[in-house]
């Protein structure tokens, strides 16, 4: 692995999971969850890693490193479903009240929320990375926004 790329991961380790967390909040495996995604992307992306590591130009490297986190990102959102659903009811929800309203919402307007608000990613990059058409991404969105205001002043307990 490049240099410039380990940097780069580090850079982002915290960004990924908090995207794990968004899907699944347990430390552990959501640690775990950024921990398979690098590894899939060291495994799978090996020509896109040479290319990190023989770019010349600062705007590829850009380019590469960009192309390298939406990969990271939409695997860890595949992962994490998967997770998600392999733990099925065993995942707890209710650490901290605050994030209640949050945790109500479905999965795919969890992430769509924190792609759109907490990263710099476009419609179309948000989109790409979880496999959806735009106009789905602005529909989960907008569905997200609305039954998040819903949600405010309502817990898990009384919900679930």
């Amino acid at each position: 692995m490049t240099k410039s790329l380990e940097t780069y991961l580090k850079k982002i380790t915290k960004e990924l999971f908090s995207l794990s967390q968004v899907i699944l909040p347990d430390d552990l495996q959501s640690q775990q969850i950024v921990v398979d995604a690098v590894c899939v992307y060291v495994i799978r992306k090996k020509n896109l890693i040479e290319k990190i590591a023989t770019s010349c130009s600062g705007d590829e490297t850009a380019i590469l490193l960009f192309e390298t986190r939406k990969y990271l990102y939409r695997e860890i959102y595949k992962l994490a479903k998967k997770r998600q659903v392999q733990l099925g009811k065993s995942v707890n929800y209710e650490g901290d009240s605050d994030f209640a309203p949050f945790y109500l919402l479905d999965i795919i307007q969890r992430v769509v929320l924190f792609l759109k608000h907490k990263t710099n990613f476009e419609l179309n990059d948000i989109a790409d990375i979880l496999d959806l058409k735009e106009m789905d991404v602005i529909v989960a969105l907008q569905t997200a926004r609305k039954k998040l205001i819903g949600n405010m002043g309502k817990n898990l307990e009384t919900v679930l």
